[in-house]
């Protein structure tokens, strides 16, 4: 039987993943050993931290804890984090913080034994680290790791920078045997180290260079697998001892002491000053909230890295899981490295296994410590941490440099320079600072006027006469309208007061302002630094005699405007409105008793009156009014209702209706109308059903023009017909015209 040219490419797929499989195993097992010894020398290192003075000989406890916490920590992340192929280890954050606490115990402890003294900060340290780890899975729980996404870009790409340099600087460190310091340069010059420099140098040199001539994460593998091997042939062929090699510093010195874990056995525990445990717990909610942020940055550094998204509450779910197990059997707070993950990626290991083998060697170590690190070279792991520090390093201050803009760039440079001087703390302090910083500068140039327009420009939806509507294209420039949006705070806020009280005074051009309409209809929020910017602009009202309307507010923005103003000079210039519209058609109707009271919607229109507007002659209006009949309806009474024929027209001589649509059995109040307004007149005249319904407000007098008075008129009078139609004609324009405005301010 022939086979499918589908069930051909199955086959040759799985060949292909056949083929592909031992590989990637290779790769993912040496990623795991490769990770899994430099999470060993970073415990070591950071357990080094925590004791001083004449406690440190008794740091092989803290080795023993910090190799206990990073086997557990990997082997836990391995089945829950959602960073697969990720490293974790016993982290530099929190111990640093940890460490401050130490000495302060040991200092209230002065006349106890030093194993009283040792079992009470091993049990601070497990508090620590079991505290930490219930609230980070607290923090998942609740689905609070979204707040690292309000971190700006450039912000995690200092913390990457500075982050690569105490890599490149711990991998200097190994190769010297001491921190690197400027007092301890000289040290390079010595035969031995300029040795063991030369050799990670020439290493990381063979790596770029075969990573410029072969693709695949193969190639950083075999190098060091031929590395190691090539170091323990020489070693073997040569005689050379490990002790000759300890002295000389190619290995990395583990304590040999045998009991590294457990630090403590249960009759231990009487030893422990429980009064000074509690109060290093004070310490404690700085290590918690520093170490959330750090793990958080982590993750959001490996996103960068990968270009893909983490699950940050399941990751912050994981790691609390892993602290929690790890702190009450003698472990260290920690949580993914960058470092040992982004390492881990370009040496192929993607995969949960990764986790495993280093929890696998971390076991070891603590059981056969020397054994372990016999096996590797320190010029190996150290050019290995000066190579990806140096990366990171090159990425974010040379590469960066053509991604950023100036502003971003220099504030990763600041995160940069404040790790490398004054420490890794310092730079996540700045980090936050420089975000909050950066949120600020921003926002604060992105315009919260969503737009402004002058009353002469934009009149409410009120239908009223035409003489309103002339009235109020001639003085509405005294009503000012702004519409807002965003969020409100101290960086906006300032600009807006200046803005208002720059368009609101006079000129040759326009008049001073009577009203400014401010609507909050799209502001989400405002901090009490704007709300004092709006009593501030309310007391500049007062000098400058306008009145400020706000309208559209939420309860929660309107509550906090009214405590503003209230108790205030410009308190009394603050008026609230539930509607925008409604807002704007009491300005305009306060402005029109102002300046051109004869306009006033308040004041009826008769029939002959509109219809002369119309015709532009009275004698013809008046001729024209005996064809109208009058109507009298009362409040709730429906003049006209949506659906129905359109055989009239409506001109209202007293009172005020609302027009209203049903959408879906709801209904919406589309514009309010009074004396002068004409209703009816677009669907008399497209013969269509009514598209609105109009429901008078209070007692009203209309005129009604009917569609067989329309054709006696044009059969009487069609002279008198012609201009009916062509003034009519002109108001539908002229509505059709403020119709469009609206549109546009609505549109904006």
């Amino acid at each position: 039987m022939t086979s499918s040219p589908a069930a051909g490419g199955a086959r040759l797929t799985k060949s292909a993943n056949d083929g592909r499989a031992p590989v990637a195993v290779f790769e993912t097992v040496v990623a795991g050993i490769v990770s899994g010894f430099l999470a060993i020398v970073l415990s070591i290192g950071f357990a080094n931290l925590l004791l001083a003075g004449g406690m440190r000989v008794h740091t092989p406890v803290m080795v023993g804890m910090a190799l206990f916490s990073t086997m557990v920590l990997n082997a836990v992340a391995a089945f829950t984090s959602p960073i697969r192929g990720g490293a974790s280890v016993v982290q530099e954050v929190p111990i640093v913080l940890m460490a401050s606490a130490t000495p302060a115990i040991a200092a209230g402890m002065a006349d106890a034994a030093d194993l009283d003294v040792l079992a009470t900060i091993v049990v601070f340290c497990m508090v620590t680290t079991t505290l930490t780890g219930l609230i980070l899975l607290a923090l998942g729980i609740f689905r609070l790791g979204r707040l690292i996404r309000f971190v700006p870009y450039p912000v995690v790409g200092g913390f990457l920078a500075g982050t690569g340099w105490l890599i490149f600087q711990g991998g200097l460190t190994v190769i010297a045997g001491a921190p690197v310091t400027l007092d301890v340069l000289p040290i390079f010059a010595e035969p031995g180290v300029a040795t063991k420099c030369a050799l990670g140098i020439g290493f990381i040199a063979a790596i770029v260079f075969l990573h410029s001539r072969f693709e695949g994460n193969f190639v950083v593998p075999a190098a060091i697998l031929a590395a190691m091997i090539l170091y323990n042939v020489v070693v073997i062929g040569g005689g050379i001892s490990a002790e000759t090699l300890y002295a000389a510093g190619w290995l990395i010195p583990l304590p040999a002491d045998a009991g590294l874990w457990p630090p403590l056995f249960p009759d231990d525990l009487a030893r422990v000053d429980w009064l000074k445990v509690a109060g290093g717990v004070i310490a404690i909610p700085g290590i918690i909230v520093v170490t959330a942020m750090a793990l958080l940055m982590n993750a959001a550094a490996i996103e960068v890295d990968r270009g893909q998204d983490v699950d940050l509450d399941k990751e912050l779910r994981s790691v609390g899981i892993q602290n929690v197990l790890a702190g009450p059997s003698g472990g260290l707070p920690g949580f993914p490295s960058v470092s040992l993950t982004l390492l881990s990626d370009r040496l192929g290991g993607a995969g949960r296994p990764v986790g495993l083998v280093i929890a696998a060697l971390c076991a070891a170590a603590i059981v056969f410590g020397d054994l372990v690190l016999g096996v590797v070279p320190t010029p190996l792991l150290a050019s290995l941490l000066v190579w990806i520090g140096g990366t990171l390093m090159f990425e974010w201050l040379i590469g960066a440099y053509r991604r950023l803009n100036l502003r971003e760039y220099l504030i990763v440079v600041l995160i940069f320079l404040f790790i490398v001087f004054a420490g890794f703390t310092w730079g996540i302090l700045v980090g936050l600072a420089a975000a909050i910083v950066l949120f600020v500068v921003e926002y604060s140039r992105t315009d919260i006027v969503r737009q402004f327009v002058r009353g002469h420009h934009r009149q409410s939806n009120y239908e009223g006469s035409a003489e309103r509507l002339a009235a109020l294209r001639r003085h509405g420039a005294a009503i000012l309208i702004f519409r807002l949006q965003g969020y409100l705070f101290f960086g906006t806020a300032d600009g807006l007061r200046k803005r208002i009280l720059s368009e609101a005074e006079g000129s040759a051009d326009r008049p001073p302002a009577r009203f400014v309409l401010i609507d909050f209809g799209r502001v989400t929020g405002i901090d009490s630094s704007a709300v004092l910017t709006f009593a501030r602009l309310g007391q500049a009202a007062v000098q400058s005699g306008f009145t400020v309307v706000i309208g559209g507010a939420s309860a929660d923005v309107r509550a906090a405007l009214e405590r503003g103003a209230a108790g205030t000079k410009g308190g009394s210039q603050f008026r609230f409105d539930g509607d925008i519209e409604e807002a704007l058609t009491r300005c305009e109707n306060a402005l029109l008793d102002a300046v051109a009271p004869a306009s006033r919607a308040a004041v009826a229109h008769s029939v002959t009156s509109v219809l002369a507007s119309i015709l532009k002659d009275e004698a013809d209006a008046g001729d024209l009014a005996g064809y109208l009949e009058r109507v009298e309806i009362g409040p709730g009474d429906a003049l006209i209702e949506q659906g129905s024929p359109s055989d009239d027209i409506y001109i209202f001589e007293s009172g005020t209706a609302a027009v209203t649509i049903d959408a879906d059995g709801t209904p919406f109040s589309l514009a309010s109308i009074g004396p002068g307004a004409i209703v009816g007149e677009i669907a008399f005249y497209a013969h269509k059903p009514r598209s609105a319904s109009v429901v008078a407000a209070e007692p009203a007098v209309v005129w009604r023009f009917t569609r067989a008075a329309l054709a006696r008129l044009q059969a009487e009078r069609p002279d008198l017909a012609v201009r009916f139609h062509e003034g009519l004609a002109s108001t539908l324009a002229d509505r059709l015209t403020s119709t469009n405005r609206l549109l546009e301010f609505l549109a904006e």
